[in-house]
């Protein structure tokens, strides 16, 4: 039997054995506004709350080891729910009062358990997070309290804390 010839130029097909073979890139139809959508860290709650928890186990770990400076510096510049700044003199003061009834701030992966994070509160332009301080006995009875601030968050594609309090 005898192959048909096909004429030269029609239906023309790359054969599978050529080396210099490239498919066409096809560009990705996208919505307007989908590159923004994108940037929005808070869009994924659940990757989000997992930056706020990180940036909050970073300024946990500084307040562990005695770097109150870093500590601070895991924050947003501000004040506290009364308006007073935050210091490394404040606080001080306040792990002070945390180690006259406990031995230490736990940052164990029992510490870090979900369980021990709260988001109490939120709207559209910040949410309001409370973290257990865990300590060796787990009495449980201190926590910080944050104010994540939702835009400069987007703008900086990372989670931007205010501490609002840290007590029982």
């Amino acid at each position: 039997a005898e192959r048909a010839r096909v004429p030269e130029g029609a239906g023309a097909r790359v054969p599978i054995t050529d080396a210099g073979y490239e498919p066409e890139e096809e560009e990705e139809l996208r919505p307007p506004g989908a590159e923004a959508a994108d940037a929005d860290i808070t869009r994924d709650e659940k990757a989000f709350l997992v930056a706020i928890r990180n940036r909050i186990f970073s300024f946990l770990r500084a307040l562990v080891v005695d770097d109150l400076e870093e500590a601070i510096a895991q924050l947003e510049e501000g004040t506290d729910i009364d308006g007073n700044a935050w210091t490394a003199v404040r606080l001080g003061q306040m792990l002070d009062e945390y180690f006259a009834d406990h031995e230490a701030i736990c940052l164990d992966p029992n510490a870090r358990n979900i369980r021990h994070t709260h988001r109490t509160h939120s709207d559209d332009a910040t949410w309001v997070i409370q973290q257990v301080l865990v300590d060796p006995e787990e009495h449980c009875d201190w926590m910080a309290e944050f104010e994540v601030l939702l835009e400069p968050s987007r703008e900086r594609r990372d989670a931007v804390l205010e501490l609002r309090r840290i007590g029982t």
